[in-house]
């Protein structure tokens, strides 16, 4: 025999399951509104540069950018 707290009810569990199925929905698309149908700019980017660290950061000074060196997620999304 099992014994600690019972479970909740189904209909207390399908309750809980709405409440957040429609916090969910209200997030998506409140986010979605504002983005729909406008450009999106950064201000950080990344580049893989196969002369190294010193090549990288020539490039960089040529082009009036700073190397903050390696990212570490570089190596994960490499295609």
């Amino acid at each position: 025999m099992a014994s600690g707290p019972p479970s909740p009810s189904l209909g207390h569990r399908l309750r809980l399951l709405e409440l957040l199925i429609g916090a969910v929905c209200v997030l998506l698309v409140s986010g979605l509104g504002s983005a729909l149908g406008q450009k999106v700019y950064t201000n950080t980017w990344a580049v893989h540069i196969p002369g190294g660290l010193e090549e990288a950061d020539r490039i960089a000074r040529k082009h009036g950018f700073i190397n903050h060196g390696h990212n570490m997620f570089l190596g994960i999304i490499q295609m």
